[in-house]
């Protein structure tokens, strides 16, 4: 099988005749002798699935050997179950997955599909999936050939790969359910504030990291590090620094070329520097493409002595973020003051860092009497971030000193921030209108947090006379965007307690399961007929596993301190 394919398909399908005879009592048409699967985003991601005695096996087109194999575990119209596993070549480990989805109404398809993927390895991840087939009488097993069916071991896809054709990121999880794989990322406005902390090392200037097998050389270039594969001279990955302390370490990395349906693969890296001082302990990464699928894997991260030497001193010192003490719920940015807890959810949400920004900039002065071509700082992104940060520290002059910059370089951000200081009245009264003209004049370069605001200014009147015929479409235009969604995932991203409510709702509505009450019956029509024998199933919830799932999340926002 190629490793450069973001996707494998499986084949090999079992079921247990239990589970069978119940499914297709319930959905009243037994399981099709031929089907389609195709996961994933690519269309050329597909097996032909063929009924082989109590499993199906699974072919690539114009392919004669199968490349995987299925067994069926549930098969209703409310409920789809099936799982699969790759046909692995030598030295090459299996991926095994478990598909769920329901019947459409047509009979002839899944919909809500979706695939539990894992390595033996230890990855992991989800992915969509669709299932076709023949609806014809003739394309149905007979009920009597799946009655001797024995089980078989579950069938998943592998993950999505490196543009150097090495495997996505592994997670040693083999022994936890597919869907904890993620269960605990770091809160939102952890990832997103850059801190960086000398605490006895700063981030070397060369570093190797691997994920299994797959190795990249980093090299520090100016902001962040560029990731070569062994003997190669081209860029395969690019890697920023987020945080940088003795007891967490945090970084985000995107390959240099799309390996999904035009997308790149990006990654968060998360661990603690090792007491050795060389490396990085406990590596666990989340990984995704776009809308082609997710997942969760562990890296190694090393780095001699003498890159430790030279370690780039300038990186920090910024502060760990840590707990408010004035607003406890609040998780303060590195290098954020309490005044910054006390500003409304929007206001943290757009002041939160975007972009790489190294403690040697973060500090620099800025004169609003000096021609902008005079300042040293020549990215707009820079400068947009050393406002940001002043902000953040109360320092509402030198904030607006930078901000200025950058939307003298272009920053459409730092234009919207101007408006948002004439709004907050920092550092001179409030003008509304002022405010007003700012976010106006970025709405119309599309700016998502300049349609936020706007829409605030013309739901309650701030700088122009109130307008909800406006606002609306104001509102409608930002459902529409990709880039709204992001900047409303944002608000309230660092309210811890708003997090942990999230966090535990998703487990509650998405509880583990120990099965389904589904009861069987030989007739389908004494089913719908007899109420003592309801024809829809429900999971029975594993109570055991709940209460710790949710015990786990309690622990976890307790821990940050």
């Amino acid at each position: 099988m190629s490793r450069q394919t973001s996707l494998i398909l499986l084949c090999a399908l079992a079921l247990p005749l239990a589970a069978r005879a119940h499914a297709q009592s319930n959905a009243g048409t037994a399981p099709p002798k031929t089907m389609r699967l195709c996961v994933g985003p690519k269309a050329t991601d597909c097996a032909n699935l063929t009924w082989a005695r109590d499993h199906y096996e699974g072919r690539r087109d114009n392919e004669a050997q199968p490349s995987s194999t299925y067994s069926i575990t549930s098969w209703a119209i409310d409920h789809v179950e099936f799982t699969g596993k790759t046909v692995a070549a030598a030295g090459a480990a299996a991926i095994e997955g478990t598909f769920h989805g329901k019947i459409s109404p047509s009979g002839g398809s899944l919909v809500e599909g979706v695939d539990d993927w894992r390595v033996v390895s230890g990855a992991s991840g989800k992915l969509n999936f669709t299932l076709t087939w023949s609806t014809d009488a003739s394309n149905a097993i007979p009920l009597a050939q799946t009655t001797h069916a024995e089980t078989h071991a579950p069938p998943p896809l592998r993950p999505p790969v490196h543009s150097s054709n090495a495997p996505a990121p592994t997670k040693d999880n083999s022994s936890q359910p597919a869907d904890t794989a993620q269960q605990h990322p770091p809160p939102a406005g952890a990832r997103i504030a850059g801190k960086l902390s000398q605490s006895g090392v700063a981030p070397p200037k060369t570093m190797r990291l691997c994920i299994g097998n797959d190795c990249d050389n980093l090299t520090w270039v100016d902001d962040h590090y560029e990731g070569r594969k062994d003997g190669q001279t081209s860029v395969a990955t690019r890697y920023w620094i987020t945080t940088w302390h003795s007891a967490q370490v945090e970084f985000v990395g995107k390959t240099a070329t799309a390996v999904a349906n035009g997308f790149p693969l990006q990654a968060t890296y998360t661990g603690k520097i090792a007491a050795d001082g060389l490396s990085i302990a406990d590596g666990s990464l989340d990984w995704h493409i776009a809308t082609a699928g997710s997942g969760s894997g562990r890296f190694t991260l090393t780095w001699t002595a003498a890159a430790a030497k030279a370690a780039m001193a300038d990186v920090g010192p910024i502060e760990v973020p840590h707990r408010s003490k004035t607003h406890p719920n609040i998780l303060l940015p590195g290098g954020a003051t309490e005044v910054y807890a006390a500003f409304p959810s929007d206001i943290r949400a757009i002041l939160m860092q975007q972009h790489p920004l190294l403690a040697r900039d973060a500090i620099l002065p800025c004169d609003d009497t000096k021609d902008d071509d005079g300042l040293s700082i020549k990215d707009p992104n820079v400068a947009l971030e050393i406002g940001r940060y002043a902000l953040r520290r109360g320092e509402y002059a030198r904030g607006h000193c930078w901000l200025n910059h950058s939307a003298y370089l272009g920053s459409e951000d730092g234009k919207v921030l101007l408006g948002v200081i004439h709004l907050m009245g920092w550092g001179s009264p409030k003008d509304d209108q002022a405010a007003f003209k700012f976010f106006d004049g970025s709405y119309r370069s599309g700016d998502a947090w300049a349609a936020y605001f706007l829409d605030r200014c013309f739901r309650e009147g701030i700088g122009i006379a109130a307008s909800t015929k406006w606002a609306a479409q104001i509102e409608t235009s930002s459902l529409l965007s990709d880039d709204a969604q992001t900047m409303f995932a944002l608000i309230d991203s660092d309210d811890l307690e708003i997090q942990r409510q999230k966090e535990r709702e998703h487990v509650l509505n998405n509880p583990p399961s120990l099965g389904s009450n589904c009861m069987e019956h030989p007739n389908p029509s004494v089913i719908e007929r007899n109420s003592n024998h309801p024809n829809d199933c429900h999971p029975i919830v594993d109570e055991v596993e709940l209460a710790k799932r949710l015990k786990d999340i309690d622990d976890y926002y307790a821990s940050i301190k």
